[in-house]
């Protein structure tokens, strides 16, 4: 078959294209062909179309182009525009719109730039979605290079669509529905779109049960055309479902719509009769029980059902393994007509029942219908469980060990005793604790102790005060009736202390009595004889000790007598007696101890001078009043010296105080310290002297004018002891020269205290005091003076403001009837007196007693010697009065039996008074440069005399010095 060549040209262009053929058929060439020359067609008609121009670039409505041609509703279309730029250069930024139905600033969709080569066309484009069915204009603005805007438009037309959607749908029945019943779903589908649709498939379902999914076939629906789509399935298992409808389910049809069609509807399958429990079974036991009863308490429930019925309830404990437990079911009637009915049930379980259980916690499990004779859609829920709690019996439990307050006290002490009890139980207990304390036995009730609480027992309980011993503690608890105590063996607490005690035993020295054979009372000097001595003794303290009498003549100790001493209540007197015999010895010394050191710290020592010259045979009632005179004036005379040693050897009172304060306390005017008065502000110095106050540091009562605590050194501030005055002007006045008027002496001051003669003269060393308690007491009285004077100062309370002559108001202490401190402490610098702040220290050593000073407080008095300058003799020294061999015969301050010789010449010794004022009467005349300049001398501790500082014995009486 033969070929034929087609040809065809486009005017106006310079291409020419060539289509070949074959003859009889329709080539491939001929497909290409068509749209070729219906683009030539278009362009042929673009050269009659008139071009919209804007600075050189043209385009016009025939350069638009739509994609799809035809567009439809619901859908987009891509709008084409070719841009041609007739100029010889390039154009760059040319601006395009488009616009939809007409050109506004609301209208416009697109908007941009394009660059475009000389003599080159470019082609842009723009979308136009979600088109509406109808005529609709694209319109296109240009603009290039600050020309005017070039617009034009294109129109097309935009084709309908169907859509098919649920008008409407029903499930009947609507409610009741059960497991198994038919179940009818009728669905209205209908076209609401501008053109007919074609078939569709309509699907209906149970979401998550795809058995039971249907797909339906609908006819196609011409515009506003519906139909009714009617199906039915079988009810699932009940519960609430959800019936999806969807149609066009498999997109069949092109819509407007394709997306959001779904319809869910809810398909509610009632259950078939159901029996629960509802809520949680309660268990209620009365409180602080262990034994029950026990009452167990619910509701049941019936569900979907209406009338009346029985209900049966089973009970058991399933984790039991004993014996076996039978509890008789009970029945609950249900009744109404309403979905959901309860009703309330409780049964009683005795001891008697559940016994076997055993203590603890046990699992009752309560069953509805345990026989299974109901019909019921769900039996999981027929068994609710509960916890049976058979509580233990109670312990108390006691710490076995008792807790003392102090594991030493002294026999006849309290004792606090502390016992812990703890409740292990879950109930309270009640009782209280059986105390076996120093052979008694007591009971202390105690309240109740809570379940799992602990208590502490407190109570002071004496130790006897039979001297020392061990006391031992037991306390037991006993369980009130009614109450518990599952183990008795740990309800035990005991504990022990050490009770002693410390036997101290003094002598009581105003009962000695000394009794000849006659049985009268006798005094020394003895007569040769045999003799009773007689002593009471005073304890504290309890316990056992010896008394021992011995004659220590001479070194040689020789026992006379033991007494057994028991002391039983403290405070008991003993009286002691010892016989002993001067035989052929000028004196006896009697020494009284205790075996044991530490119950008398000080031994009863006495000495008695036996005259041997009445020997055998004398005459019991001879007159011995010669002797007894004799006697007594040697006491007399060694009293004398004795005070004259205390006296003169003590440092002047006036010149101690004299360094206490150099200022008015009040105003701080320099005044010489003599003055009652300041000069400066009238501030009453002699009242302010009797001032004293505790110190803030350590306390003690001291002077208010010091300006440093004696005893710690602290600082004080004298301006707070007393009120702030303003100084007066003082006009100066010429001095007078005055001579000192010549202070006389007291000379009766020197012998004061001698009224009391006979007394003093009997505790020489003739009595129960013994020769040294007149040592004690002078030397006593030197260390007391500065004390009471620092006690006169701190009782007087406010005195600024008052004169000497006015009226005292408030609490002042006694002052005792001595020396004032004006005259006991001038030209005394206290400061220097006690020496450096930082090293003073209270006196007390390590036989101090607490009491009067005596001879085992020799410690405190070498220091009081030292501080206040004083140089005398202490306790335990030996003294010899007098010129003459030393005799050790005598007990105390020895007197040597020749200075029991009172014969002298009248031209050998002057009086002790005469001597005594002629020295003070040299120690007044001689003048102060004389004293710088003089040898330093001191003074006899025994008779006042002169001596060398360095002197081992006194020239005037003998007396040695250690």
């Amino acid at each position: 078959m033969a070929t034929s060549e087609v040809y065809v040209e486009r005017q106006g262009s310079s291409a020419t294209q060539q289509v070949y053929g074959t003859m009889g058929r329709r080539t491939s060439a001929c497909a290409v062909m068509i749209p070729v020359l219906l683009l030539l067609v278009s362009s042929a008609s673009l050269i009659s179309v008139k071009a919209e121009s804007s600075g050189g670039i043209n385009a016009s409505s025939s350069s638009i182009g739509l994609v799809p041609s035809e567009p439809k509703m619901g859908n987009s279309v891509e709008i084409r525009l070719t841009l041609e730029n007739s100029n010889a250069f390039d154009a760059n930024n040319v601006e395009y719109r488009f616009y939809k139905d007409g050109i506004s600033a609301s209208s416009k969709f697109w908007e941009n730039i394009v660059n475009i080569p000389a003599g080159e066309t470019t082609e842009v484009s723009a979308t136009w979605s979600a088109l509406t069915e109808g005529e609709h204009q694209v319109w296109v603005e240009i603009e290039y290079g600050g020309d005017a805007p070039a617009s034009f438009f294109k129109s097309f037309t935009v084709s309908g669509l169907a859509n098919l959607q649920v008008a409407s749908s029903s499930i009947s029945p609507e409610s009741g529905i059960r497991e198994g019943d038919n179940v009818d779903v009728n669905v209205e589908i209908e076209n609401s779109g501008t053109v007919a649709s074609s078939s569709s498939t309509l699907f209906i379902g149970i979401e998550g049960l795809p058995s039971l999914d249907q797909n339906l076939a609908v006819a196609a629906l011409n515009p506003s055309e519906s139909v009714w789509v009617n199906t039915s399935f079988v009810a699932p298992v009940s519960g609430n479902h959800t019936i999806v409808i969807l149609p066009d389910v498999n997109g069949e049809v092109e819509e407007v719509v394709e997306n959001g069609k779904e319809i869910r509807e809810t398909l509610i399958v009632d259950p078939e009769p159901d029996y629960l429990h509802s809520g949680d079974l309660i268990v209620s036991t009365p409180e602080n029980s262990i034994r029950g009863d026990w009452e167990v308490s619910g509701v049941v429930m019936r569900k979907h059902a209406s009338g009346s019925n029985d209900v049966a309830l089973g009970f058991s404990f399933p984790e039991h393994t004993g014996s076996p437990i039978v509890i008789q079911p009970i029945t609950v009637t249900l009744s109404g007509d309403t979905d959901e009915v309860t009703q309330s049930w409780n049964i009683n379980l005795t001891w008697e029942t559940i016994q076997s259980l055993g203590e603890g916690q046990h699992l009752l499990q309560v069953t509805i219908d345990p026989s299974s004779l109901l019909e019921q859609a769900v039996t999981s829920n027929d068994i609710a469980n509960v916890i049976i709690e058979v509580r233990p019996v109670p312990n108390v439990f006691l710490d076995q060990y008792a807790i003392p307050s102090s594991t030493s006290v002294e026999a006849g002490a309290d004792v606090e005793w502390r016992v812990s009890i703890l409740n292990t139980g879950d109930i309270p207990v009640s009782g209280g604790l059986n105390v076996e304390w120093e052979g008694s036995t007591t009971f202390y009730e105690i309240n109740e102790i809570a379940a799992g609480a602990s208590y502490i027992w407190t109570e002071t309980l004496a130790t006897l005060s039979t001297g020392a011993h061990q006391a031992t503690f037991r306390a037991t608890w006993q369980a009130a009736e009614g109450s518990y105590d599952s183990d008795e063996t740990d309800s035990v607490a005991t504990g022990s202390i050490e009770a002693k005690t410390t036997l101290n035993m003094q002598f009581s020295m105003s009962t000695v009595e000394l009794v000849g054979s006659n049985g009268l009372p006798a005094t020394p000097p003895l007569d040769p004889g045999v003799y009773t001595l007689s002593i009471q003794l005073t304890s504290s303290g309890l316990g056992e000790t010896v008394l021992i009498c011995e004659d220590v003549t001479g070194g040689v100790s020789k026992t006379l007598f033991t007494q057994d001493v028991n002391i039983t209540q403290r405070g008991d007197k003993v009286d002691h007696e010892c016989v002993f015999d001067t035989e052929e010895r000028s004196s006896v010394i009697i020494n009284i101890r205790s075996s044991d050191n530490t119950v008398i710290t000080v031994p009863f020592n006495k000495g008695y001078n036996v005259d041997l010259a009445q020997g055998e045979g004398f005459e019991e009632n001879a007159n011995t009043t010669g002797t007894v005179l004799l006697f007594g004036f040697a006491a007399l005379l060694l009293i004398g010296v004795l005070v004259a040693a205390v006296i003169l050897t003590r440092r002047v009172f006036g010149e101690v105080e004299r360094d206490i304060y150099e200022y008015c306390p009040a105003c701080e005017g320099e005044i010489e310290g003599y003055e009652d008065k300041c000069p400066h502000c009238d501030f009453n110095l002699k009242r302010a002297r009797r001032r004293f106050h505790d110190c803030g540091d350590c306390g003690e009562n001291i002077p208010s004018l010091l300006e440093n605590c004696p005893y710690c050194g602290s600082v004080q501030d004298l301006r707070s002891q007393f009120q702030a005055r303003e100084r007066k002007q003082l006009i100066a006045l010429p001095e007078e020269a005055e001579e000192p008027a010549e202070e006389e002496e007291d000379e009766d001051e020197i012998v004061a205290g001698t009224e009391d003669f006979d007394s003093m003269a009997g505790e020489f060393g003739y009595d129960e005091d013994g020769l040294e308690s007149e040592w004690d007491e002078s030397l006593q009285e030197a260390e007391t003076e500065i004390d009471e004077m620092l006690e006169r100062q701190a009782a007087s309370t406010e005195i600024e403001g008052q004169t000497e002559d006015e009226d005292e108001e408030g609490p002042v202490a006694a002052v005792p009837n001595i020396s004032t401190p004006e005259s006991m402490m001038s030209g005394v610098d206290l400061d220097e007196m006690l020496g450096d702040k930082k090293e003073r220290r209270h006196l007390v050593d390590a036989g101090d007693d607490g009491q009067v000073l005596d001879a085992s407080d020799a410690e405190i008095r070498g220091d009081l010697f030292e501080i206040t300058g004083e140089s005398g003799v202490l306790p335990g020294e030996d003294v010899i009065i007098g010129m003459g061999v030393q005799d050790h015969r005598l007990v105390g301050n020895e007197l040597p039996e020749e200075a029991m010789d009172f014969s002298f010449e009248d031209d050998g010794l002057e009086p002790a008074l005469e001597k005594r004022r002629r020295i003070a009467s040299r120690r007044k005349e001689q003048s102060e440069a004389e004293q710088d300049s003089a040898e330093q001398v001191g003074e006899c501790g025994a008779c006042g005399a002169d001596i060398a500082v360095d002197a081992d014995e006194c020239p005037t009486c003998g007396a040695r010095f250690a």
